[in-house]
């Protein structure tokens, strides 16, 4: 469709047009009706032209926005995923006994956050196995310890005696905490590890990705509480399920992978279709009968290449369970976050060597393996040499000539559940 870009180009059209009329009038002269009239008109006109180019972007998938686009998915049982709150948890310290109300507020940088029930300080005893170097000592718990990063723990009951004592920690995992002590000395040790605290579980006041906090961050309570610390520390696992709503691109997405594979009831597209209409799903490989008859197994991914946590992987199978069929069983749907199983590429030489270079090769690889590998899947030593031979420098347009890769080497065969994923990239 042949449309004008600005006004002054309707402009120009109406005012030659006006002149191949009328000879004798001048159309183009500053301040006289005529050309007053025709930049009216050509305003008017214009607004005509960009209406339509608007209404006939509605009519494709490729172009239709908003509304459109929404009315569009909604024939075919889709609608945008709405934004969803963050929750987690809190170690919260204080003198053993105190309580902490339901619906107390926190928050950090601005973000709100209450409590999703009240949580009483009490006083745990675990037993712990020390594993020590002369300066250093890692401490495994038999059951998670729930502590966070810069809460105290006091030690007690070791046989070597310079282990005891009260010490700050730094979180590893739900199991393991490290802190600094200088024995002297190496070696293994048991013992109890003794700390006063109350585990309570936080959610956001509002919804959004933002929301989303690691593991050690520190929320404040938003107006003090005796006896207990101001400051609370996210425990292992992090504040997560924070989302913003779907936007336009990526409903477009859901919407042409649906009208590409028509579902039939519970075939693998409308199962795909079902699990990525959840704010936490983005993309999902299903292995079909397995890990036998009558079963499957399905994998998923977040937003950029994001592995699901543990919780995120709790909160999808609820949400999947309200669409099996009557006659189906949840047992019989195994949904799993993969395991990464970072592979480390190592270049001895490239040609040409530029920093373009090495930047394109890093950017080619990381998308390659991000848009064909799924879990389970072995990537033949051919695919990722291809991939990487086939490099174009963005900036010259020179293409990669020759290299030399010392790791990997040979085919990169992932354990069960886990898939292949770029690591470092070394030239």
């Amino acid at each position: 469709m042949n449309t004008p870009d600005t006004i002054q180009e309707v402009y120009i059209k109406l005012a030659n047009d006006v002149k191949s009329q009328l000879e004798s009038t001048n159309p183009f002269k500053n301040k006289s009706l005529t050309k007053a009239e025709l930049t009216a008109f050509a305003g008017r006109i214009y607004d005509v032209y960009t209406q339509l180019l608007y209404m006939i972007d509605q009519c494709f998938d490729d172009t239709r926005t908003g509304e459109y686009l929404s009315r569009e998915g909604a024939d075919y049982g889709l609608s945008l995923k709405e934004a969803g709150v963050s929750s987690g948890y809190i170690s919260v310290v204080g003198t053993e006994g105190t309580t902490i109300d339901d619906e107390s507020e926190l928050e950090i940088e601005g973000l709100k956050y209450k409590t999703d029930g009240e949580g009483e300080i009490t006083e745990k005893t675990l037993a712990v196995t020390l594993t020590y170097t002369a300066t250093t000592v890692t401490a495994t718990f038999a059951e998670a310890h729930n502590l966070g990063n810069g809460q105290s723990m006091t030690i007690s009951g070791a046989s070597l005696d310079a282990l005891n004592g009260e010490y700050t920690v730094l979180v590893i995992d739900s199991l393991t905490v490290t802190y600094e002590k200088t024995t002297g000395e190496t070696g293994s040790d048991s013992a109890s590890g003794v700390y006063d605290n109350a585990v309570i579980e936080v959610v956001s006041l509002e919804a959004g990705v933002d929301y989303n906090k690691n593991q050690g961050e520190i929320l404040e309570f938003s107006v003090s509480i005796d006896d207990v610390t101001a400051q609370a520390v996210v425990t292992v696992g992090g504040l997560t399920g924070g989302t913003d709503i779907e936007d336009d691109e990526d409903f477009r997405d859901r919407l042409q992978t649906r009208k590409k594979n028509p579902s039939s009831h519970f075939n693998s597209s409308e199962v795909e279709s079902i699990l990525r209409g959840h704010a936490l799903v983005d993309r999902v490989y299903i292995e079909r009968v397995t890990p036998q008859v009558g079963e499957a197994t399905i994998y998923f991914m977040k937003d950029d290449y994001e592995i699901p946590s543990a919780t995120d992987v709790a909160t999808v199978v609820d949400y999947f369970e309200d669409y099996l069929p009557i006659n189906d069983d949840s047992t019989n749907i195994h949904i799993y976050a993969p395991t990464g199983t970072e592979t480390d590429f190592v270049f001895s030489t490239i040609g040409p060597d530029t920093v373009a270079m090495r930047t394109a090769i890093e950017n080619n690889l990381r998308a390659w393996f991000e848009d064909n590998v799924v879990p389970n899947q072995t990537v033949l030593e051919d695919e990722y040499r291809g991939v990487i031979i086939n490099t174009v420098d963005p900036l010259s347009l020179q293409k990669l000539t020759a290299f030399t890769l010392t790791e990997p080497d040979g085919d990169l065969a992932p354990s069960s559940g886990y898939m292949v994923t770029v690591g470092d990239v070394t030239i």
